[in-house]
């Protein structure tokens, strides 16, 4: 058995979470969600609610990850520094390269 406090810390993509999870079942390896246990992972219900859960979980990944490039290309825009290590022969003032 494997036991995860929620669905989206084993994975926030559907896909892989049901490739993975048809692997378990093959495997005879049961998979449990502590905190969403109340729904069950077996039968329709189950699925249905680990489905839906899959989902908003991808969802906010896919959000995350167009948040972080809108911001990157807003600094972009405004001729600031993204972050990260200082380029060699650059320094960094007022978060701009010189």
């Amino acid at each position: 058995m494997i036991v995860v406090t929620k669905v989206d810390r084993f994975s926030r993509s559907i896909v892989d979470f049901l490739n993975t999870n048809q692997t378990l079942v093959d495997l005879g390896i049961e998979f449990y969600p502590v905190d969403q246990g109340i729904f069950g992972t077996k039968g329709p219900e189950g699925e249905l609610m680990r489905n839906i859960l899959l989902a908003f979980a991808q969802f906010e990944r896919e959000m995350t990850r167009k948040r972080t490039t809108e911001g990157m290309r807003a600094k972009i825009a405004r001729g600031e520094w993204r972050g990260g290590p200082t380029p060699f022969g650059y320094k960094s003032e007022n978060g701009r390269l010189c």
